[in-house]
C-alpha cells in the first residue's frame, strides 16, 4: 500500500478494528494481519477468544500471546488435544515455537530453583494469564493437571472481572475456589469436573461471595461434594437458573435446599442415584419457573415425581428422561396434562414408558417441536398416530432401537407433521420403504435424514458420512475383511461398526491389544458407563377360525436382544431357561455365541459381545398357553349396503400373573368399501371408525389385563352405495365364475341356507373390485377381524433367565437388566364364522 494510502490515512483505528471484528474466518483475519505492521498491531486488539491446545509448552505459549493479544476476553485451554506446528520453508526463526522443546519459566517471585514441567499448564500459566489478560472474562481449563490452588489464586486476584469458570480434571483445592468466591464478584457461570481436591468448604465460601451474581452451577464427579454444600447454594445463591449434578453423595436434602432456596431456578439436570421422589416434589412445589428437566439414571424414582413436576412447573418445555427404569406411562400423562408448552421430550432406555404415554403427549402437547425416542421397546402401534394428529410444528423425529414402531406410525407422522424437517431412524426394523416414501410424499423437505438398519430396500442417504470422514487405511481395510469373511461370507458387517470405520478411520489407539483375540464384530474398545441389556421380543402368528374341520394356528417367533456396553473385550455368561427341543422347533445364534449342546432346558450361553444392539438368539417356539384370543367374528350382510355383525371375544384365558396385556384392538378391514355410519356398543373398550374400517379398541390403558375376561360386540355398519363394475381380471385371478342366469337355489326362502356363501361370493366378484394386496385375506367377500395386542411380563416360550445369575469375565460392575415383550403379527386374523345372506 505504498504511494496514496487513503485507508490508513484516513480510517481511525478503533473503525479498522470494528471491520476486523466482523470477519467471521480466522483465516481472513490472518490475511489482513498481514498487509501492514498498523494492521497486524490493530489485528490483534480485535482478537477476543483464544483457544489453546496441549502445545508440548503451554505456559511458553500463554505468555507469548498474552503479550501480543492484550484485549482477549475468552481462554479456553484443553489438553485433551493435541498440535502440531508446520515448520515454515527455509531458514526458521529463533522464536519458531515449534522448536522450543523446554523452556525455563522463573517463579512469580523471581527465583529459578527449579525447571516447570513443560509438558502442562502450570501456575507459572496461569500466573501469566493473569497478568496478561486483565478483561478475563470466560476461562475454560480442561485437563490441565498441573494447576493448583496457587495459580487459580494468582488468577482470581488479577482477573477481577471474571464472569464464567469452567474447571475439569484440574487438581485445584477448596483455597483456590475460596480466592474466586472472594475476588470475582461478578461470576455467574461455575462448572466443576472431576475436580477431586474439592470439598464442601469451597462451595460454601464460593456461595458466601459470589451468591448474588451466580446463576449456573454445575458439579460432576467430585465426590467430596455433599448435601452440606448445597444446602450453602440454598441459603446464599437466590439468583440460581441452571443447576446440574452428577454425583453419588448428593441425596434429597440437598436437591430440596436448592430446589426451597432457588425460586427462580429454570434449568435442572440431575444424575445422582440417590435422589428420590421426595427432591422431585420439592422441585414442583417451589421451581414453578422451571423450563428444562434432565433426569439420568435414576434408580428409586417414580411416576409420583414426574407427577408433581406435572402439576407445578407449567412453563416446563424440555424434558430428557434416560435410563429411568421406574417411570411408566403415568408419568408422561401427568406431564402431558400439565405442561402444555413442551417442546422438546426424549426419552432414552425407560422400558416401562409404553404406547399409552406416548399418546397422552400427541392429545395435549400441541408445541411439541422435538422428539427423540431410544431403546423404546414397549412404544408400538398408535403411539406416533397420536403426536401425528396433535402435534402438528413436530420438526424433528428420532428413533432408534424402538422396534415396535412400523411403518403406519411414520405414515402418520407424514401425513399429519408437515413441518417436518429432521428424520432420523435406526435400527426400527418394523420400518421399511412405505413409511419412509410417505416422509417424501406429505412432510416439507427433510433436511436430514439418517436411517440405519430399517428394512428398507432404498432409503434417504445418511448424512453422517458427511462430517469429517477420515479416509481408510487400505491394509487395515483389507485385514478387517479378511477377518470377518474368512470363509466368504461375512460374520457381522453391522451398521454402527461400518459407519464408525467410515467416519473415524482405523486408530490405532482404538485397537485391543495385541495378545487379545479381536474378533471381527468388535473393531473398537467400548469406553464409558458399563451395562448390559436383555430383552426377549416375541411375536405370535395365529389364525382362528372356530371350526372344527379347519384347526387353529399359532406359533412363536422370538429374539433375545442385547446391548452390552462393556469396556474391553470380556466374555458374558447368560444362563438360559427354555431351550427344551419339546417346544423349540427352530434355534439360531449370532456369530458371537459359543452355541451349546441343544436339548437341555438349563444352558449357559457364552459369548463376546459386539458393539451397540445386536440379536444375541432367535428362534421358533409352541406356545403350550394357546391363543391369548379367543372367539368368533360373524358378519350378516342385509343388504348391499348395510350389514350385522358380532364378535364374542375371550382374552387372557388360561393366562396369569406376571402375564399382562397392555393393549388389544381388533380392527375389521373394508378396503373396498366405505363406511359411512356406524352403530353399537361394545361390553368394553371404545370404537372408532376410518373410511375403509371399524376399530375397537378393548385394553387401552391403565396396569394392562391379567385376569380373563369376556368381550361382546353387536353393532350395524352402513357402506356408501356402489356402483356394479365387473372387474376384467376377477375370473383370471378367482377361476371360473357363474354368470348371472347360472342355475343356483334362490328360490323365495330367505332363510334357505344352502350355498349362501358361493351365491354371496359369485355376486360379490362380479361387482367388486379385486381386494388390495396389503390385505391378503380380504377377499371379496369380507372374511376376517385383525387383532393387534401386546402382552409384557414373561415370554409365552418360556423362554427366561435371571439377570443376577448373568457373569461377566474378567468381573466388572455392571448393572444387568432383563425384559420381556410378547407382540402381535401383522396377521393374526380371526376369521368369520358363517356368512348371512338376506336377499
Amino acid at each position: 500500500m505504498r504511494g496514496n494510502d487513503r485507508i490508513n490515512a484516513c480510517l481511525p483505528d478503533e473503525l479498522i478494528v470494528e471491520v476486523f471484528r466482523l470477519l467471521d474466518s480466522k483465516p481472513s483475519r490472518d490475511a489482513c494481519s498481514l498487509v501492514c505492521k498498523r494492521w497486524l498491531s490493530l489485528e490483534r486488539l480485535s482478537r477476543t477468544t483464544l483457544r489453546i491446545c496441549a502445545t508440548g509448552s503451554p505456559d511458553f505459549v500463554v505468555d507469548l500471546l498474552a503479550r501480543r493479544f492484550r484485549n482477549v476476553r475468552t481462554v479456553h485451554i484443553d489438553e485433551r488435544l493435541s498440535i502440531s506446528f508446520p515448520t515454515p520453508p527455509g531458514r526458521r526463526r529463533a522464536t519458531d515455537i515449534a522448536a522450543v522443546s523446554s523452556v525455563r519459566l522463573h517463579s512469580a517471585n523471581g527465583s529459578d530453583d527449579g525447571v516447570l514441567d513443560s509438558n502442562s499448564l502450570s501456575d507459572a500459566g496461569m500466573t501469566a494469564i493473569g497478568d496478561g489478560f486483565p478483561k478475563l472474562e470466560k476461562l475454560s481449563l480442561i485437563w490441565c493437571s498441573s494447576v493448583s490452588s496457587i495459580g487459580l489464586t494468582s488468577l482470581a486476584d488479577k482477573c477481577k472481572l471474571l464472569k464464567s469458570l469452567d474447571l475439569q480434571g484440574c487438581y485445584v483445592g477448596d483455597q483456590g475456589l475460596a480466592a474466586v468466591g472472594k475476588c470475582c464478584k461478578q461470576l455467574e457461570d461455575l462448572n466443576l469436573r472431576f475436580c477431586e481436591g474439592l470439598t464442601d468448604v469451597c462451595v460454601v465460601e464460593l456461595a458466601l461471595g459470589v451468591g448474588n451474581s451466580l446463576k449456573s452451577l454445575g458439579i460432576a464427579a467430585c465426590a467430596k461434594i455433599t448435601d452440606a454444600a448445597m444446602e450453602a447454594v440454598g441459603v446464599h445463591c437466590k439468583s440460581l437458573e441452571n443447576l446440574s449434578l452428577d454425583a453419588e453423595f448428593i441425596h434429597n436434602k440437598g436437591v430440596v435446599s436448592v430446589a426451597q432456596g432457588c425460586p427462580a431456578l429454570k434449568s435442572l439436570k440431575l444424575q445422582c442415584i440417590n435422589v428420590t421422589d421426595e427432591a422431585l416434589t420439592a422441585v414442583g412445589t417451589s421451581c414453578l419457573s422451571l423450563e428444562v428437566l434432565a433426569l439420568y439414571s435414576f434408580q428409586k424414582f417414580t411416576d409420583k415425581g414426574l407427577r408433581a413436576i406435572g402439576k407445578g412447573c407449567k412453563k416446563l418445555k424440555n424434558l430428557i428422561v434416560s435410563d429411568c427404569f421406574f417411570l411408566g406411562d403415568n408419568a408422561l400423562e401427568s406431564i402431558a396434562t400439565g405442561c402444555k408448552e413442551l417442546t422438546h421430550l426424549e426419552v432414552n432406555g425407560c422400558h416401562n414408558i409404553g404406547t399409552l404415554g406416548l399418546e397422552s403427549i400427541g392429545k395435549s402437547c400441541p408445541r411439541l417441536t422435538e422428539l427423540a425416542l431410544l431403546y423404546c421397546q414397549r412404544i408400538g402401534n398408535f403411539a406416533l398416530s397420536e403426536v401425528g394428529r396433535g402435534c402438528q410444528f413436530l420438526q424433528s423425529l428420532r428413533l432408534e432401537d424402538c422396534s415396535s414402531i412400523g411403518d403406519e406410525d411414520i405414515c402418520n407422522i407424514a401425513k399429519g407433521c408437515r413441518n417436518l424437517k429432521k428424520l432420523h431412524i435406526s435400527r426400527c426394523f418394523e420400518i421399511g420403504n412405505k413409511g419412509v416414501v410417505a416422509v417424501g410424499d406429505y412432510s416439507a423437505p427433510v433436511a436430514s435424514s439418517t436411517p440405519s438398519g430399517i428394512a428398507a430396500t432404498g432409503t434417504v442417504t445418511s448424512d453422517a458420512l458427511k462430517t469429517g470422514s477420515r479416509p481408510l487405511d487400505k491394509d487395515a481395510l483389507r485385514t478387517f475383511i479378511s477377518s470377518s469373511m474368512p470363509f466368504g461370507t461375512p460374520l457381522d458387517l453391522s451398521f454402527p461398526n461400518i459407519l464408525s470405520i467410515r467416519v473415524n478411520g482405523f486408530s490405532s489407539s482404538d485397537l485391543p491389544p495385541a495378545d487379545l483375540k479381536q474378533p471381527a464384530w468388535k473393531p473398537y474398545l467400548y469406553k464409558g458407563r458399563q451395562r448390559i441389556l436383555f430383552s426377549v421380543h416375541e411375536t405370535v402368528q395365529a389364525a382362528l377360525y372356530d371350526r372344527d374341520e379347519i384347526p387353529d394356528s399359532i406359533s412363536i417367533s422370538g429374539q433375545i436382544n442385547c446391548r452390552a456396553e462393556l469396556e474391553g473385550l470380556p466374555d458374558v455368561t447368560f444362563p438360559l431357561i427354555g431351550l427344551n427341543a419339546d417346544h423349540i422347533e427352530v434355534l439360531s445364534f449370532h456369530p458371537c455365541v459359543q452355541v451349546p449342546e441343544q436339548g437341555a432346558d438349563k444352558q449357559a450361553v457364552i459369548f463376546s459381545p459386539p458393539l451397540g444392539n445386536f440379536v444375541l438368539m432367535r428362534y421358533q417356539a409352541v406356545c403350550g398357553l394357546g391363543p391369548p384370543i379367543k372367539g368368533f367374528y360373524q358378519l350378516s350382510m342385509v343388504s348391499e349396503d348395510k350389514g350385522d355383525f358380532l364378535f364374542k371375544l375371550r382374552l387372557m384365558d388360561g393366562y396369569k400373573s406376571p402375564l399382562a396385556m397392555e393393549f388389544c384392538t381388533v380392527t375389521m378391514p373394508f378396503p373396498t368399501r366405505r363406511v359411512v355410519s356406524f352403530d353399537g356398543t361394545p361390553s368394553v373398550g371404545m370404537v372408532s371408525t376410518t373410511d375403509h374400517s371399524v376399530e375397537w379398541k378393548i385394553v387401552t390403558g391403565g396396569r394392562g389385563l391379567t385376569k380373563s375376561i369376556e368381550a361382546t360386540f353387536p353393532g350395524k355398519v352402513q357402506f356408501a352405495p356402489w356402483k356394479p363394475q365387473k372387474s376384467p381380471t376377477s375370473s383370471s385371478a378367482f377361476g371360473s365364475i357363474a354368470d348371472e342366469d347360472s342355475d343356483i337355489e334362490t328360490d323365495g326362502n330367505n332363510n334357505n341356507m344352502v350355498n349362501v356363501d358361493e351365491f354371496l361370493t359369485e355376486k360379490m366378484s362380479k361387482d367388486l373390485h379385486p381386494a388390495d394386496l396389503e390385505e391378503p385375506f380380504c377377499w371379496h367377500a369380507y372374511n376376517y377381524a385383525k387383532v393387534s395386542f401386546k402382552i409384557v411380563g414373561a415370554s409365552l416360550s418360556g423362554m427366561s433367565s435371571d439377570p443376577k445369575s448373568v457373569s461377566i469375565y474378567p468381573t466388572v460392575k455392571a448393572p444387568v437388566e432383563f425384559s420381556t415383550q410378547v407382540g402381535f403379527s401383522s396377521d393374526f386374523p380371526i376369521f368369520r364364522l358363517d356368512i348371512l345372506v338376506l336377499l
